[in-house]
């Protein structure tokens, strides 16, 4: 895991403006431009890359409310299965590379997102089983 803007804290689930760490990347400037729209003008603070090997998932969350809305992850190399989850309701997503998820609103705050702990997942469209393979994950954030 590397953290830029920011570093957050998952054992506190908190952050200051004085957790400032190194800064996004240059490489990822493009990036950051195009999801202004999403932000409402403004560049992502906070950039979390996480790299997950096969049988690696993320348990079920939502994200920290000192965290603004929306989040948004870029998908990148294998594809996985992505749940959401509101105990009522559950939907599975199935992330090829460089999927977009913006969460936004209610699936923000109110639903658990997760990946699950799997080596391989089935492809709704085409039914055939996928093995995973390293997959990296960039979510971009701004403060709350």
């Amino acid at each position: 895991m590397q953290q830029y803007g920011y570093k957050y804290s998952y054992t506190s689930r908190n952050l200051s403006v004085n957790d400032k760490t190194d800064e996004i990347p240059q490489f990822i400037e493009p990036v950051s431009q195009k999801l202004r729209t999403y932000f409402n003008g403004k560049l992502p603070q906070q950039l979390i890359i996480n790299e997950y090997t096969p049988g690696q998932g993320i348990n079920p969350h939502t994200d920290a409310k000192v965290f603004g809305d929306p989040i948004i992850s870029v998908s990148l190399g294998s594809s996985c299965e992505f749940l959401f989850d509101n105990t009522d309701l559950k939907y599975s997503l199935f992330l090829k590379p460089r999927t977009l998820v913006v969460m936004s609103g209610e699936s923000r705050y109110k639903w658990k997102h997760s990946i699950p702990n799997k080596k391989n997942d089935v492809d709704p469209v085409t039914k055939e089983i996928v093995k995973r393979g390293t997959r990296v994950s960039l979510t971009f954030r701004i403060l709350a």
